[in-house]
């Protein structure tokens, strides 16, 4: 019996003990809000920190509370809560990601460090208001002056000259480039030139052109004949004299004969040679190639008083 007692007796005092700890704790009303959705709890917690932790909600870095984690509860209070969610910002080829609550694309921009230029364009616009994820474009662009020098070059100006011969060129005036300035008003887009124009262009000096003198004298004075030419070629030329030898042509060589290179002047062809007289191509030489004509004469003293010359021979038509 006494056993029973004592058992009685103790649950008695335990259950007295529970009554006046409830009449000592006090139970508060308290809502929470978690992006808009509301969650009622009576709750004897004694910071906000604590009756998040007992309803099992947790926080990410980038959400938002309306009230400190160290907050002490009190009676009717609403704790709010909006979740934060990923916004990728795509700028000066990076890309960035930022966790935000929703906020206007300003605002996000200006939480991210990124400033943007007088002409930048940003896609959505700026007062748009972002509450999902999403995309941002943010889209560099600057205006700017360049200024180029460029030469302006020189032309050639021919003039026909009766005291030269056809075919030949002499330069009278070398002439000089000019110079000038361009102004562009230049559009670049992230880096890459979009747009040039040309909005102004100033001259600093006029080119003056170069002056050729071009040769149109067709005839050569042989004696007291004027005889028409193909054209006039400079030579050099060299002399020889008796080998016992007839010529390329088969007959034998005299005064007024010349060997040529046939690429150049044609065996048979009559020339006239500066210094020397009417000539016949008749003859060829192993030495005479290219721009090398032989004149004949009648004595090795003749030839050897020739020596070697640069002359100019005309082809005669």
């Amino acid at each position: 019996m006494g056993g029973l007692k004592g058992k009685i007796i103790f649950s008695l005092a335990l259950i007295a003990l529970v009554v006046i700890l409830g009449f000592t704790m006090e139970y508060k009303s308290v809502t929470i809000k978690v992006d808009g959705q509301e969650i009622q709890s009576i709750t004897s917690k004694r910071t906000v920190g604590e009756v998040l932790a007992y309803k099992g909600i947790v926080l990410q870095p980038d959400d938002y509370i309306s009230e400190s984690l160290q907050a002490p509860i009190t009676a009717g209070m609403t704790i709010e809560i909006i979740r934060s969610f990923p916004v990728i910002i795509e700028v000066d080829s990076k890309t960035i990601i930022q966790h935000i609550t929703a906020n206007t694309a300003a605002n996000i921009l200006m939480q991210a460090g990124i400033e943007l230029g007088e002409l930048d364009k940003v896609t959505p616009q700026l007062d748009t208001e972002i509450v999902q994820p999403q995309r941002i474009k943010v889209t560099r662009v600057v205006e700017q002056t360049e200024v180029l020098k460029e030469v302006i070059p020189k032309e050639t100006e021919y003039k026909e000259d009766s005291n030269l011969d056809k075919g030949v060129t002499k330069v009278v005036k070398e002439g000089k480039d000019g110079e000038r300035v361009l102004i562009y008003h230049v559009t670049v887009i992230d880096g890459q030139e979009d747009q040039r124009v040309l909005v102004e262009e100033k001259i600093l000096s006029q080119p003056v052109n170069r002056v050729v003198a071009k040769g149109v004298r067709d005839r050569v004075t042989i004696g007291t004949v004027s005889r028409s030419y193909r054209t006039a070629v400079t030579m050099v030329a060299t002399a020889y004299t008796h080998t016992g030898n007839p010529t390329f042509t088969g007959v034998m060589p005299k005064r007024g004969t010349v060997a040529v290179d046939p690429n150049v002047i044609p065996l048979g062809r009559e020339v006239f040679v500066e210094g020397y007289g009417l000539a016949v191509a008749q003859d060829i030489g192993s030495s005479i190639k290219g721009n090398r004509i032989d004149v004949f004469m009648d004595t090795l003293e003749e030839a050897r008083k020739w020596g070697r010359k640069t002359v100019k021979v005309y082809i005669l038509d």
